[in-house]
Parts: structure tokens; C-alpha cells; sequence
């Protein structure tokens, strides 16, 4: 099924949980989903074709999408800054349940994206938790508001268009003549109706729904696991990356309008608290919080609890191993809130089964005061 990005089909900044399905599909189906990024759309007065053209974008090189959109602006109910697309039900889903969405490929809609900075975005903005008084200034001549801006633009300081195009072989981003950037497309917002709260959900911070994640591991080939409030879910995707680097320290990531297949299936019984994920090389856990500390600390509970469940370790057990063999980074840190992300590496059991991991790790344990570090390292290796 495809799911366009009419302006019917689009929400601006947030995941109303009484919003009616632009598509309904079973579980288990394809969905192949269009998103727009909502630059040079957001100023009803200023023209996408306007604007882009001060970057030397033609008329043709705009999506008919973005500029349906513009035009419906007025009177549109506007809650965040993201353009999100649905909300997409799978039939069967139920509070309770797990929508697993596999992410199979994404492409981008057009040759280029855009980026922004300025003396207060990201993490050197006052608002910033780690901001302190006498901080230096970045001495960038352009303030947040003027790089966002449609009707002031300031091309190459505040307000930067990167081409994007294949060289030797692969796509980039063309940053300069000679810095050439890897595309690594993935949507910094995939979310479900979150639990009501009297309001609607800004795209803007993430949470238990998922939303603005920021997460660069949730790329073609990874799967995100999200926690179902509502009948049918409510699949919400949005905030197109063809390139971030971990953190989004700036404020922004190359915005780009992307179309993404993703298979989404209903785990049915299997309840979850928090977003979490997985692809080839590791098991993806997450800490979401307004303070770095308590995010890393709740992400470190996470991936004790997913051993646990997982793995029958004990938590002794567990935070040992969390401790030696996982690594955490900062997935973002300029929405209001710090998502830390733990990469559980999936060949710490790739050579023996359960069974047998079990058994190792019991024997281990009544041998560990016998064993030599030479004699340890063979019964691990089965030799």
C-alpha cells in the first residue's frame, strides 16, 4: 500500500490521538509511506518556490506535496514543527500489544536538503540544559530565528542547502568541493498515539510513543519496537534524515523529504514500556529524559531488564555484562529531552545456542575460581 503526503494525510507537529486513519492495513503488511520536510513551508506569506529559488533550487525541482501543503497552511492546526504523516492502523493492534516496524528501504524525494545554525541552536542555544552564564558565543552572525526564517534567509551561515548525488558509487551530500558526507537516511520521527493527556503531542520531544527519537541506528534493515496505546496504534512517520550525526548538536540534521517501506506487524500480548529496537549487529535500547544522567541511568536499567528477560542472566549478571561489553552514545540531545542509546552487540551469542549458553555460564560460575584465564578462554570457544 502507498500512502501519499497529501496535505489530507498530514499532520504539522504533533500525533492527535482522535485523529481518523488515512489508511488501515493488516498486520504484517508493506507500507510504503511518503513524508515531506517541512522546510520552506512553514511561512504562509513566503512561498516554497519563493524561497528556495534565493538557493538556486528551480520550480521543478520542488515536490507538488510541499507545495499543496504551503497552500493549506491557513487554518491548519500547527503543534510542533515537524510535517508527520497519518496515522497509519494496523488492524488487530491493541493496548497492550507491540507494533514492530521493520524498516526495508528509504529513499530520498529530491537532489537536496537543508540544514540550519546559528549563535543559539543546539546545544550553545541559553535554553540548553548545559548552558551556563559567560558560556562563549559560536560568533556565527545569525541568530536562530533569522536562520530559520523563510522571509530573511541567510544561504551558507544560518540556512544551509547541501546537494545530494552518487559519487564513485554511492550517495552523498556535496557539504563542499571537497568534503563529501555518506548518506545514512533514516526519520528522526516514528511514533504511535500516545497514551491521552488533554493535549496533543508535540513531535518534538520523543517518549514512550517514540516520536522524535533522533535515533541514526533505525536505518533500512532495523527494526523499532514501540509499545501500543490506542486500537490500531496510529502510526505516525516524519522528520526525513539523509545524514545526522549522533547527538543532532546543532539543532538539525540534513532535513530531507524521504519515502520509507516498512513492514508493520502486531506482536500481540507481547506488552513494552519503552521504544526499543534491533538491527544486524545489536539489540537497541534507550534512555529518554530531560537530564543526560537520569537518561543514561534509565537506559542502563533498560538493557539490565532486557538481559534479564532475555538472556536468563540474573541482574548481578546483567549489569556486569552491561557494564563490559555495551556501549551508550547520545542519539540526540536538542529536543528538549536526551535520548542515550545502548547497543547491546548481538555476537556476544553468536557461536552457542541457549542451551548451551546456559550451561556454559552455570559451570562457569562453580569454576571461575579454578579456571586459568588460557583454560576460560578455550571453554568459551568450545575447543
Amino acid at each position: 500500500m502507498r500512502v501519499p503526503s497529501t496535505p489530507a494525510n498530514v499532520v504539522f507537529g504533533g500525533f492527535p490521538v482522535d485523529a481518523e486513519a488515512v489508511a488501515t492495513v493488516p498486520s504484517g503488511a508493506v507500507v510504503r509511506i511518503e513524508t515531506l520536510s517541512s522546510s520552506g513551508l512553514t511561512d504562509p506569506a513566503v512561498s516554497p518556490t519563493e524561497y528556495f529559488a534565493k538557493f538556486g533550487v528551480a520550480a521543478d525541482e520542488i515536490l507538488d506535496d510541499t507545495i499543496a501543503l504551503w497552500k493549506s497552511l491557513d487554518g491548519r492546526p500547527v503543534y510542533g514543527p515537524h510535517a508527520v504523516t497519518g496515522p497509519i492502523d494496523v488492524e488487530g493492534a491493541e493496548p497492550g500489544d507491540t507494533l514492530m516496524i521493520e524498516i526495508l528501504d528509504i529513499e530520498t524525494r529530491t537532489p537536496w536538503g537543508m540544514n540550519y545554525t546559528g549563535s543559539d541552536t543546539g546545544v550553545f542555544s541559553p535554553s540548553f540544559p548545559g548552558h551556563r552564564a559567560g558560556d562563549s558565543s559560536l560568533g556565527i552572525p545569525v541568530t536562530a530565528a533569522e536562520a530559520f526564517s523563510m522571509s530573511v534567509p541567510s544561504p551558507g551561515v544560518g540556512t544551509h542547502l547541501l546537494r545530494t548525488g552518487v559519487h564513485e558509487g554511492r550517495e552523498v551530500a556535496f557539504f563542499n568541493d571537497g568534503t563529501h558526507v555518506p548518506l545514512h537516511k533514516f526519520f528522526g520521527v516514528m511514533a504511535v498515539k500516545p497514551l491521552e493527556s488533554g493535549e496533543v503531542q508535540s513531535s518534538v520531544p520523543p517518549g514512550a510513543f517514540g516520536g522524535n527519537l533522533d535515533t541514526r541506528d533505525y536505518t533500512v534493515g532495523a527494526t523499532l519496537y514501540l509499545p501500543v496505546f490506542h486500537a490500531g496504534a496510529g502510526f505516525y512517520l516524519g522528520d526525513g534524515h539523509s545524514v545526522q550525526g549522533d547527538g543532532e548538536v546543532a539543532g538539525t540534521a540534513i532535513e530531507h523529504s524521504l519515502t520509507g517501506t516498512f513492514r508493520l506487524t502486531v506482536l500481540r500480548g507481547r506488552r513494552s514500556e519503552q521504544p526499543s529496537g534491533e538491527d544486524a549487529v545489536n539489540f537497541l535500547v534507550h534512555g529518554i529524559d530531560e537530564d543526560i544522567h537520569r537518561a543514561l541511568k534509565l537506559a542502563v536499567g533498560n538493557t539490565i531488564a532486557f538481559l534479564e528477560r532475555t538472556k536468563d542472566l540474573t541482574t548481578a549478571e546483567a549489569y556486569s555484562l552491561t557494564s563490559i561489553a555495551v556501549g551508550y552514545s547520545i542519539s540526540e540531545a536538542v529536543n528538549g529531552t536526551v535520548v542515550v542509546t545502548g547497543r547491546i552487540p548481538k555476537a556476544l551469542w553468536a557461536e552457542t545456542g541457549r542451551a548451551e549458553r546456559t550451561a556454559l555460564a552455570a559451570r562457569a560460575r562453580t569454576r571461575c575460581s579454578t579456571l586459568t584465564v588460557p583454560e576460560a578462554a578455550q571453554e568459551l570457544s568450545g575447543a
